[in-house]
């Protein structure tokens, strides 16, 4: 309730998805400037994913690398961005 221009707030939340093809749109650039802003996928090793690094905006930060999550291999897809600036709509 205490939030005044200028606030920096934190925040992460998780999307758990039964679908394995289909990958749920995350936007990283919004009208609001963002310090960092990182997006991890954690997909089975037996399904590979082709990563389009298309348009003005580029990770800072990307990694992909195979870990054991869950008692199976996995590979993990991480990409971070800096200094997002929030666009006027």
């Amino acid at each position: 309730p205490n939030v005044k221009d200028g606030s920096i707030l934190e925040y992460q939340y998780e999307v758990v998805s039964p679908f394995l093809f289909s990958i749920p749109e995350i936007v990283i650039e919004s009208d609001t400037p963002a310090l960092y802003t990182e997006y991890i996928l954690d997909t089975p090793s037996y399904i590979a994913y082709n990563v389009n690094y298309t348009g003005s905006l580029s990770p800072k930060y990307r990694m992909v690398e195979e870990t054991n999550l869950y008692g199976t291999s996995y590979r993990t897809y991480r990409f971070g961005y800096e200094n997002l600036k929030g666009y006027k709509t």
